[in-house]
């Protein structure tokens, strides 16, 4: 079986387990981008089709930001956003979650409602606290 193409791969940041972690970010338009983690710009290396990767050395709870052209951005696939929606990105470790959901099952297609939110411009503050009174 051949290996994945870059963009059948999984985006966003992935601790490896083993003191670093992965980078992989879909950014086909700046001329130079970069990754900053703890104050360090690391080189992110073309894999094609637009997506660029990098593995650093990185344990969870790390922030970063990608340098696009010399704007900081938070990861667009990021998981774990502390500072809101425009502050840095942090790495997070989805394994350490003790779900308990397991045996969680969803309502019939008949019976679902779905509303698709952007929290960034729902108000004007552009939080997810900010939204709250209004979901109630």
């Amino acid at each position: 079986m051949s290996e994945p193409l870059p963009f059948e791969r999984r985006l966003g940041a992935f601790p490896l387990g083993d003191g670093h972690a992965g980078f992989r970010v879909w950014a086909p338009l700046p001329e130079r981008i970069a990754l900053r983690a703890g104050g360090v710009e690391h080189a992110l290396e073309p894999v094609g089709y637009g997506v660029y990767e990098t593995v650093i050395e990185a344990e969870p709870g790390t922030d970063y930001e990608y340098v696009l052209d010399g704007s900081a951005l938070p990861d667009p696939y990021s998981r774990w956003q502390p500072e809101g929606i425009r502050g840095p990105s942090r790495l997070l470790d989805t394994t350490a979650f003790e779900w308990s959901d397991g045996d969680w099952q969803p309502p019939a297609v008949g019976e679902l409602v779905l509303y698709e939110l952007h929290v960034g411009t729902f108000t004007s503050a552009g939080t997810f606290e900010a939204a709250i009174p209004h979901l109630r």
